[in-house]
């Protein structure tokens, strides 16, 4: 009798432990990264399980953000900015980068891109007042050591230019102070709106895409860090987004950049004299004070020529989130198209 009992609760215990032995197998076998890529089958008394590596691409469907524009019945023109969602802008920051130079780019982008973003902060290398904005001279407060760079001849003489009241014209050599706004903005836009969930950084040819760039925004975690854009190649084996197809930074990596009330034009000036390129320098200084590395979100964000982007299977499931060089007219008219398009779409 009392063998019987041992072997009838003895072999439920074998079992449970047989089961409870494979369960973590399977359990380290899944999470092991030598095996990612491969497809593991296992096999035991109880249990035979299949298990597929992870997905090189993700099917999950986004909902559109925007609702389409219904056109007035009296025939009345169409409010282009009636169906853009408000709750977005108290979200995500918009800032646009420019200079005097792009007076043409900067009206039609004003007109079109950033015609509805009610918050819109744009930086520039001279003060002015377009379209209602009061434009931010960005590099007037840098430390004295860039006005003596060669590069800021440029700058002196729009300042001279502007001081003796005289119309600011462009200079050959603008261009040139680019890079010297990247770092200085970043502490700005910062002190301007701390609590901004994303920070989107702009350029003057630079199209987006809102709903499509809603929508990804809305699938992160805004208290972390991430840097999203697309990626270029730098120095010693870095990489860095590229500021002509728009850079996104979460508030997480804004906190851990400057909360702490770090002047990064101050910080890091020698490598912004030194360095060619400002949006360099600012992948260069987010890695160095934070150890983040850039998710490369290429072809989504893209800085090719409009008619280089083609048809391939790299682009055919990506949704298109920015596009670069674009002329004013295109920027214009690719705006009213989109956005007409979604009346047509009720």
């Amino acid at each position: 009798m009392v063998s019987w009992l041992r072997l009838y609760y003895f072999q439920p215990l074998c079992l449970l432990k047989l089961w409870w032995f494979t369960t973590l197998l399977l359990l380290n076998i899944y999470h092991n990264a030598i095996l990612r890529d491969a497809v593991v089958t296992v096999t035991s008394p109880l249990l035979k399980v299949s298990i597929p590596s992870p997905p090189e691409t993700y099917n999950d469907s986004t909902l559109p953000i925007f609702p389409p524009i219904i056109e007035p019945l009296d025939g009345s023109e169409v409010d282009l900015c009636s169906n853009f969602p408000p709750q977005w802008l108290e979200r995500v920051q918009v800032v646009l980068k420019t200079g005097i130079g792009q007076s043409g780019k900067n009206e039609a982008h004003l007109a079109s891109v950033t015609s509805c973003i009610r918050n819109l902060i744009v930086f520039s290398d001279c003060p002015e007042r377009r379209g209602g904005l009061d434009i931010i001279d960005i590099l007037a407060d840098l430390p004295a050591p860039y006005f003596e760079h060669p590069d800021f001849s440029a700058y002196h003489i729009q300042q001279d230019a502007s001081l003796a009241g005289e119309k600011v014209e462009s200079s050959p050599d603008g261009w040139k102070l680019d890079r010297f706004k990247f770092l200085p903005m970043i502490n700005a836009v910062y002190e301007m709106r701390p609590n901004a969930s994303w920070y989107v950084f702009l350029e003057a040819d630079v199209y987006i895409f809102w709903d499509n760039l809603f929508r990804l925004l809305d699938q992160f975690n805004s208290q972390e860090n991430h840097y999203f854009g697309s990626a270029t190649p730098g120095s010693h084996g870095r990489w860095f987004a590229y500021g002509g197809a728009g850079i996104v930074l979460s508030q997480g990596l804004m906190n851990s950049l400057v909360g702490d009330g770090t002047k990064l034009s101050e910080k890091y000036q020698e490598w912004t004299l030194l360095d060619c390129c400002g949006d360099a320098v600012l992948g260069y200084v987010i890695l160095d004070k934070t150890g983040v590395k850039l998710e490369d979100l290429y072809p989504m964000f893209s800085g090719d020529y409009p008619e280089d982007l083609g048809v391939s299977e790299q682009r055919w499931c990506n949704p298109l989130i920015s596009l670069h060089r674009l002329s004013p007219d295109s920027l214009k008219s690719l705006w009213q198209w989109e956005q007409t398009r979604r009346a047509q779409q009720v």
